[in-house]
């Protein structure tokens, strides 16, 4: 079953002619999406011409900033249509795009029925930023969809370099959700704060999404049944998961938040860190070994005579290890 897909398209021109330019072009298509179109749904492009026409026109609705047809060079643009045809409607805004490369297309779009939003900023052709919210709490009302126009509205209006904008705004905006959690709090203040997530393993992420499979064996990953963690044949030992026995491929940045969990805490700070940290190691701890784990991530506390109540101490599952290694020899 398909779904109607609502478009707002927010154009940024150099002029007013070129926004007027802009407007006709986005109500044709051109020939190589009729010449596209035609061969996919194997008929003549004459014969679908005025189709695609109706299927992909986006409608002038306002003018942005300055209003004045004689100064204008911003405006907004609709369009909807059913989700099927998705592709062949954005590839003919990178089409018009394409042909006008120094404005800027700020593209929203939303499936009430699928509960699902995106963001999305085109330029010269190609789609240089995107968001998207697939997990909307409340049918219609957006939940994690980052206004990502923010800093490329800016510059416009500023008179700045396109992009320039970028990482100031990305760096303020990680500050301020910083600030949120720390004047704010949550429900899980007691776990470890997790770093934000680099450029370079969100690109790692999406390489793990679209092609899963291992860069060095070649195997595509697969995803453990009782942990759901990521896994193939050729990492490393320390990479191992605890639930399933079975070398794990998890992200860098995963591993790297594992591993500030297991730092040192500062001499005067609870033993319950410690004892946090140690419950995290990826490999299951006896209670002789517990005890001196927490000697050692306390500093100045390695202390022989430091006693520990490994029964409060040690969780469900690290007995349940020591039992099965007793009953094994």
């Amino acid at each position: 079953m398909s779904n109607w897909v609502d478009v707002h398209l927010d154009v940024l021109a150099s002029s007013p002619t070129e926004i007027n330019q802009i407007e006709a072009a986005l109500q044709e298509p051109c020939e190589e999406l009729l010449a596209w179109v035609a061969k996919k749904w194997g008929k003549d492009p004459k014969e679908i011409a005025a189709d695609v026409k109706d299927l992909v026109s986006f409608t002038p609705k306002h003018n942005l900033g300055y209003v004045d047809p004689s100064v204008n060079k911003a405006r907004r643009f609709h369009n909807s249509f059913k989700d099927r045809s998705w592709g062949i409607v954005w590839s003919h805004v990178d089409f018009v795009s394409r042909d006008f490369p120094e404005a800027l297309f700020l593209g929203e779009h939303w499936n009430s029925m699928s509960s699902s939003a995106s963001r999305r900023v085109i330029r010269a052709g190609q789609e240089i930023r995107s968001v998207y919210d697939g997990n909307q709490q409340a049918q219609s009302f957006e939940w994690v969809l980052p206004n990502i126009f923010a800093p490329y509205w800016t510059e416009y209006e500023l008179g700045l370099q396109y992009g320039s904008l970028w990482d100031q705004w990305l760096s303020e905006m990680q500050s301020e959700l910083a600030s949120l959690k720390t004047y704010y709090g949550g429900s899980n203040d007691d776990e470890p704060e997790a770093e934000f997530e680099t450029a370079a393993d969100a690109a790692e992420r999406h390489t793990m999404l679209t092609d899963p499979s291992c860069a060095k064996c070649g195997e595509r990953f697969h995803t453990c049944a009782v942990c759901h963690d990521w896994f193939c044949g050729c990492v490393k030992p320390d990479s191992t998961c605890d639930a399933c026995s079975k070398p794990s491929g998890i992200p860098s940045f995963m591993l790297n938040i594992i591993a500030n969990q297991q730092e040192e805490v500062d001499d005067g700070e609870d033993f319950d860190r410690a004892a946090d940290a140690a419950e995290h190691d990826e490999g299951l701890l006896t209670d002789a070994q517990l005890k001196v784990e927490l000697d050692q991530r306390v500093v100045g506390c390695a202390d022989p005579n430091w006693d520990v109540d490994c029964d409060d101490e040690i969780p469900a599952w690290h007995k349940a290890s020591d039992a099965a290694e007793a009953n094994n020899g």
